[in-house]
């Protein structure tokens, strides 16, 4: 995919943009924010499939208020 790798090396003009190909650490404080639907929860879940043993518990607590 030479196209898609063209696009990530592209440098952005605004800096409060993410980089899409960053890595999270484990042991290290990440806050996700972006619009709806934008894939927040699936990154979190990803990260937890990957680097918690299938021993360890973990909550998700669902902030989504509907008034």
């Amino acid at each position: 995919m030479p196209v898609l790798e063209y696009f990530y090396s592209q440098t952005l003009p605004h800096d409060a943009f993410v980089i899409r190909k960053t890595q999270l650490m484990p042991n290290q404080k990440i806050n996700l924010f972006g619009v709806r639907g934008s894939g927040k929860s699936a990154i979190a879940f990803d990260f937890l499939a990957t680097h918690c043993k299938e021993s360890e518990e973990y909550l998700c607590i669902d902030f989504d208020v509907v008034i």
